[in-house]
């Protein structure tokens, strides 16, 4: 469970010498006349001071019908640019120096960096955000240092309370990893929006990827119909379950991480889509051969027709949120009616005339293939209900840059032992770029054989553009 809110953090405070940070700096300051200081910022724009908490230009304090115009430490007295020559020319300008002393205040990130570390270190600059935590993978060569680049991180950003940093791999059949604090207090209880939603989590005891937020639009926004049937095999916290669920889509979603289970809960509660999710904490070949037989294969002895639909749970959900205005307006006495909401323009409408869709979201791209074969055992014999369509799953997996879609669909076949025909690869998709080496990969096919999951009469040779 999270730490209690009562409960006394560990936290780490570096304290960084101030004196090692400041700078004189003589600055060519242009004197100008307010009334021509428009055109002439415009015309020097790119030469201006670019410093935190530095404002470049300024009235001057003997004329206050002069602007001090102050450009950057990289413009030297002797070699003026031609643009800054043509607008002192132009307007018959002067010009002065201004003496400031740079201090950590007006430093970034990479700046104050790159006076803390040794030359030849390599400054880190990349980091993901999860709300008030900043994540940051650092390499051996910052191990030295690592707790003054925390301290620089939190201190120039100012929404970020703490700095972690990975430790290893992230190898746990929960995907967790482990992680040290660099700065800031321990708290890893984080709120996160997007496109909408608002996620709870403990960054310590759930998977959390930010970068991967347009990833699960794509699937929402470009897949799922509001009469289709979204099962997420390894759902995390619900980032592909609530946003499908905000477009008015079902979705049965699972995880086995207690943790992320616990939270996948709280975030279906929190962004009201309760009428639409389902939450499961099951091992995912379990899950997945329950939804087959559960919602799918029509022949099961436990088979339950996905009977409500989308729009018959609109109308139901419209309804409750129907009664308790009514029960708000009573008790406060209004005289008019609360206006209903109308919320028609932002659900994602279905083709006209296809049929319901399985959709089986399979986002583990470190073990996904291997979860495959539960689709084998359970798929021979399955009969679909009149309005659905064969089941499309949804595959993650990481793949060789060389050739990572014809990689990745390779290992989807060698799990299924079928070649799936180039007609029910609906797309492959290069999702991101993980390193040099490697590439992570969403392969979307419908399942090969059609519903009995039969091997294709015909096996055709499948091609993958790269």
């Amino acid at each position: 469970l999270g730490r209690s809110k009562m409960e006394e953090k560990k936290s780490v405070n570096t304290k960084l010498e101030p004196k090692q940070f400041e700078t004189p700096l003589s600055l060519v300051t242009l004197k100008v006349p307010s009334a021509v200081c428009k055109p002439v910022i415009a015309a020097v724009r790119e030469f201006l001071l670019r410093k935190p908490k530095v404002q470049p230009v300024r009235t001057d304090p003997d004329d206050e019908k002069v602007r001090l115009v102050i450009l950057g430490e990289h413009v030297k007295p002797d070699a003026l640019p031609a643009a800054v020559q043509a607008i002192i020319k132009e307007h018959s300008l002067t010009s002065t120096t201004t003496d400031i002393t740079v201090d950590y205040s007006h430093l970034t990130i990479e700046e104050a960096l790159k006076i803390l570390l040794p030359e030849g270190v390599t400054i880190p600059s990349s980091y993901e955000q999860v709300g008030h935590i900043a994540h940051l993978n650092l390499k051996d060569e910052h191990t030295p240092y690592k707790f003054m680049i925390g301290q620089v991180f939190m201190d120039k950003i100012p929404s970020v309370k703490t700095v972690i940093n990975k430790l290893g791999v992230i190898d746990t059949k929960f995907r967790e990893f482990k992680m040290e604090l660099l700065a800031g207090v321990e708290d890893y209880e984080a709120e996160v929006k997007q496109h909408g939603c608002t996620f709870q989590l403990d960054y310590s005891q759930v998977y959390w990827n930010s970068r991967l937020q347009t990833e699960h639009i794509r699937l929402c926004s470009g897949f799922f119909g509001t009469e289709d049937v979204v099962y997420d095999v390894f759902g995390g916290i619900g980032p592909f379950a609530v946003p499908a669920a905000k477009q008015n889509v079902l979705v049965k979603c699972n995880d086995l991480n207690t943790h992320s289970y616990r939270y996948m809960c709280t975030n279906v509660t929190r962004n009201k889509v309760k009428h639409f999710v389902d939450c499961f904490n099951m091992d995912g070949r379990e899950f997945i051969k329950f939804c087959v037989n559960k919602w799918v294969n029509s022949a099961s002895p436990e088979y339950t027709a996905p009977t409500k639909s989308a729009a018959a749970l609109r109308q139901e959900k419209q309804q409750q949120e129907d009664q308790q205005n009514k029960k708000k307006q009573q008790s406060k006495k209004q005289a008019k009616d609360k206006p209903k909401v109308d919320n028609t323009e932002c659900v994602k409408v279905s083709e006209p005339g296809r049929k319901r869709r399985h959709h089986f979201v399979m986002n583990l791209p470190a073990s996904a293939t291997e979860f495959l074969d539960a689709f084998v055992d359970c798929m021979p014999g399955v009969e679909l209900a009149p309005d659905f369509e064969v089941p499309i799953v949804h595959c993650y997996t990481f793949a060789p840059s060389s050739a990572p879609l014809k990689e990745a669909l390779k290992q989807v076949e060698e799990v299924i032992k079928m070649e799936v025909p180039a007609s029910d690869v609906i797309c492959n998709h290069l999702v991101r770029n993980i390193s040099p080496q490697k590439e992570m990969v969403c392969v979307s096919f419908r399942w090969p054989g059609g519903a009995s999951g039969a091997p294709p009469a015909k096996k055709q040779k499948v091609t993958a553009a790269q």
